[in-house]
């Protein structure tokens, strides 16, 4: 999916959608960070259409950005979560957060 395509996600989800992947801020070929109205819209699409969304923060997490996790810095809150790399200090380790509900499952 392009990055900051909010448009292209609306053509992608549906009812059949289990959950949306992606990487709050992107690294490869730069540093692409999201617009603040993109993660917006792409939470909203996740609970309309009852998916997950999964944010991998293996690359930004821990710090990385300036906060804990790169997602603090929206007003989205992520069902899952995956960090690593820094969470470690060096030593491969990685680790899944998620909420209350996603945990009862």
């Amino acid at each position: 999916m392009p990055f900051n395509d909010l448009e292209a996600l609306k053509e992608a989800i549906s009812e059949r959608t289990c959950a949306v992947v992606m990487e709050p801020i992107q690294g490869e070929g730069g540093v692409l960070s999201p617009d603040a109205d993109f993660m917006r819209g792409v939470r909203e699409l996740c609970d309309q259409h009852n998916a997950l969304l999964v944010l991998d923060e293996v690359q930004t997490g821990v710090g990385r950005t300036g906060k804990l996790y790169a997602y603090m810095h929206s007003d989205v809150k992520p069902d899952i979560l995956t960090t690593a790399k820094a969470l470690g200090g060096g030593f491969p380790i990685g680790a899944m957060l998620c909420t209350d509900k996603v945990a009862q499952a």
